[in-house]
């Protein structure tokens, strides 16, 4: 057999209809570096490294990208990076958008092209709920980081109120260039747009200067000079990135990478029709079929009807399966803890174990937030699924409708490497010595100490939202 025929059988890729969905399934035979980025600080350094060694171009593609000290110093990275002939292309999901189209001109100016993914208004009620929840950063089709993290300091551990604690992976390989190629299908989808261009308020009245359009128009370019103004801002910038690299670099010489020689990249496809919906019915394929062991982490479990004969399912095969999410207090998302909190215990009955994160840092001491008397709340953000001991999937996709069948999501999963697993395996229960674990009756309230419980606040917000959440499940 020749040298091409082997190059060929090493990556097998399946399309779902290649000309339109633009999902993808591929694994790949030859030899992947995969390191987990387990702590923030040193995913933020691997992602600063990973833009300082972009010869030919940069994707960037978030769900999230916040205007705050974190941001701003990757983009300043970025920009030194076009000036020097680096293609750099920043794709963002234009629901929770930070980045307006005041900030636009700035990337223009810099050359740095910028899209937003779906743009519709609640008007079209269906196309619109079609996120693209997807996180990549890539370079040169070599290296990419994928997984829960957004860009924001609450996702490098830096906020003094709230951190979450997250997974990523850096991949090294060949199928970094399917990566590249799911990115450019998002790019280059109708729902893709170029920023518009910005318009003056017309003058209307002889009290122009004081009409609402005007002082809206002349705060949002304020934002945007001052946030790219980075001289302005330098002394945080520099004394952050101090800090970061202290950290970060410590955290990130610590790690293993690990050879995976079986990795699969799926992902959804950009349009959200049925068909391009892949990687939620690969997860649950991939559940139904476990024989021992399913270790799950994610923030967010929201079941169906469909789940429930799903786990009836794997748990009358006496599978040992384990779930770590979010408590009230942990959680960013309340609506979502008060469909949890009304439906886990038909599956703690039927044996599965469930463990609630507390919102404790891990650490006892993080030199980021030094500054602050008060120690920030952690939440669970990661979304990591580890099968039979030996398989592991690593990406965005939450155990919950609208990541299954709502949001555009992808994954890296790693087969048959019982070493990756393990590791995932001691990280996620490191988690859970900071969790209880849940009973059907509720009892392990009772048992949390004063400052591990929600707040009045939230509890109050639960049974307001507890309705609500219960009927429009689907759309969690």
């Amino acid at each position: 057999m020749n040298k091409m025929t082997n190059s060929f059988i090493l990556i097998l890729i399946i399309l779902a209809t290649f000309a339109e969905l633009k999902a993808m399934n591929v694994t790949s035979f030859e030899p992947h570096k995969l390191t987990v980025l387990e702590d923030g600080p040193a995913a933020f350094q691997a992602r600063l490294k990973l833009i300082r060694k972009a010869k030919k171009f940069i994707n960037m593609e978030y769900y999230i990208l916040q205007r705050d000290i974190s941001s701003q110093i990757l983009i300043e990275e970025l920009i030194k990076k076009s000036k020097k002939g680096v293609k750099v292309r920043i794709l963002l999901d234009n629901y929770p958008l930070k980045f307006t189209n005041f900030y636009a001109a700035y990337f223009k100016k810099y050359k740095i092209e910028l899209k937003y993914y779906n743009t519709n208004t609640l008007v079209k009620t269906k196309i619109y709920n079609y996120r693209n929840h997807r996180k990549v950063l890539s370079i040169d089709g070599l290296e990419a980081i994928i997984g829960g993290r957004n860009i924001g300091k609450e996702y490098f551990e830096l906020s003094n109120k709230f951190n979450f604690y997250d997974r990523d992976l850096l991949v090294q390989g060949s199928i970094v260039r399917y990566i590249d190629q799911s990115f450019n299908f998002f790019w280059e989808h109708k729902l893709s747009v170029k920023p518009v261009k910005i318009k003056i308020p017309l003058r209307r009245t002889r009290k122009y200067t004081d009409t609402d359009d005007n002082i809206h128009f002349k705060r949002s370019l304020a934002k945007a000079k001052n946030f790219f103004n980075f001289q302005a801002n330098r002394k945080l910038i520099d004394k952050t990135k101090i800090k970061l690299r202290k950290i970060g670099n410590k955290q990130f010489n610590s790690y293993q990478t690990f050879i995976c020689n079986k990795t699969q990249f799926v992902t959804d496809g950009p349009g959200r029709k049925k068909s391009a919906s892949i990687l939620g019915p690969f997860l649950v394929t991939e559940l139904k079929n476990a024989n021992t062991h399913i270790l799950m982490e994610t923030p967010y479990f929201i079941t169906l009807n469909s789940d429930k004969k799903l786990f009836s399912t794997i748990l009358k095969k006496n599978v040992d399966v384990r779930l770590l999410t979010n408590s009230l207090r942990a959680t960013d998302a309340i609506h979502v803890n008060t469909v949890f909190d009304a439906r886990i215990g038909y599956y703690i009955k039927k044996g599965l174990k469930a463990y609630a994160f507390t919102g404790q840092s891990l650490e006892k001491k993080n030199l980021l937030y030094t500054n602050s008397d008060k120690k920030p709340i952690f939440g669970i953000h990661s979304k990591t699924y580890i099968i039979d001991e030996k398989k592991s999937m690593v990406g965005t996709l939450n155990f919950d409708p609208r990541s299954k069948n709502l949001n555009a999501e992808l994954a890296i999963i790693c087969h048959e490497n019982k070493e990756l697993a393990a590791l995932l395996t001691k990280n996620i229960e490191k988690r859970m010595k900071k969790s209880v674990e849940i009973d059907r009756h509720k009892e392990y309230l009772k048992k949390l100490a004063p400052e591990l419980r929600a707040s009045f606040l939230k509890k109050f917000l639960t049974g307001l939202v507890y309705l609500p959440s219960l009927v429009f499940d689907e759309l969690l």
